[in-house]
This record gives C-alpha cells, sequence and structure tokens, in this order.
C-alpha cells in the first residue's frame, strides 16, 4: 500500500513539475514578447524624437537640406551640423543592429527605420557624404552599403522628399 501511494506521489509530482515548466515556457515567451515589443517602441521613439528634432528646428532643416543637395560645398557649420545630425540617425541604426542580432527586432523593421538613412544616401551628395564620413561603427557601414547595394525600389531623394531639395534652392516646395 505505502509502495502504491509513493508512487503515486511520484506520479503527482512529475505532473507538478511538467505544469510548472510549461508556466515558466509561457511566462519566457510572453516575456520575450514583451521585450522585443519594447525594443522595437524605444527606437521608434528615438528616431521619433530625432526627426521632430528636424522638422521644429529650421536652421537644422537648412543643413541637412544643403548637405543632401551640394556636400561639399557648403559652410563648415552647416557640415557640422549634417554629421552630427547624421551621426544620430547612424547610432539609431546601430542600435537596430543590436536588437536585431539579440532576437528583439526583426529584419524587415529595421530596412523601414534605415529606409531614411538609404534614401539619403543615395543622392548624389548623400553619396559623397558617406564616401566622406569617418563615422566609425564597421557594422552600421557594412549595413547601409548592403542596403545601398539592394536599394533598387526605394525613391529617390527628390521622389520621397522634393520639399528637401526645394528649401536647399530656396524654390518653393512642389504639390
Amino acid at each position: 500500500m505505502l509502495e502504491t501511494l509513493s508512487q503515486i506521489g511520484e506520479l503527482l509530482g512529475g505532473f507538478g513539475a511538467l505544469a510548472a515548466l510549461v508556466y515558466l515556457a509561457s511566462q519566457i515567451r510572453q516575456n520575450n514578447t514583451i521585450a522585443r515589443a519594447q525594443a522595437r517602441q524605444t527606437l521608434i521613439d528615438t528616431w521619433s524624437a530625432g526627426n521632430w528634432e528636424l522638422a521644429r528646428d529650421a536652421e537644422l532643416q537648412q543643413a541637412f537640406a544643403a548637405a543632401l543637395s551640394h556636400w561639399p560645398d557648403i559652410p563648415d557649420n552647416q557640415k557640422t551640423t549634417f554629421d552630427l545630425g547624421m551621426s544620430r540617425f547612424l547610432y539609431n541604426i546601430q542600435n537596430g543592429l543590436l536588437l536585431r542580432d539579440a532576437g528583439l527586432l526583426d529584419e524587415e523593421m529595421l530596412e523601414q527605420i534605415s529606409d531614411y538613412m538609404v534614401i539619403s544616401v543615395l543622392s548624389p551628395a548623400g553619396r559623397r557624404w558617406w564616401n566622406e564620413t569617418l563615422f566609425v561603427a564597421p557594422d552600421v557601414r557594412e549595413y547601409v552599403e548592403r542596403r545601398l547595394a539592394t536599394a533598387a525600389g526605394l525613391p529617390t531623394m527628390n521622389e520621397a522628399m522634393p520639399h528637401w531639395m526645394s528649401m536647399a534652392e530656396n524654390k518653393p516646395p512642389q504639390s
């Protein structure tokens, strides 16, 4: 009789351990989902903050427009502003790469976040800037270069942001 009770106890203990493992696996899956969502949202928020800062600062807008149209034939203060601004976008890509490599961000989202950067570098002046920049993160340079090589289908700067080009030429924006 004791032996039967012992076996029943072991069986119940096994079911209890199995239930605990199923519960823990469920919790880990849920935590991973939350971590991915938070990582994605943080990257989007950081990217949006940079874009909002650009939208609110006319001098910054002018520096970006001038650089993407006339690099390197712009004043040094605009070059510096553009370099620092683009560095912020490049660091966002670097953060995206780290999140992707950690399994917290999918490739499609990283591409969407980096499209602005790639479109900017696709402009003739943007390409000159990219070739001259000293941004030292090799993983970011390699990623952007890979995206540039496969950028067919992305709009040009004039197609995506005609207002930038108009601003650089001090012309009224096209509608």
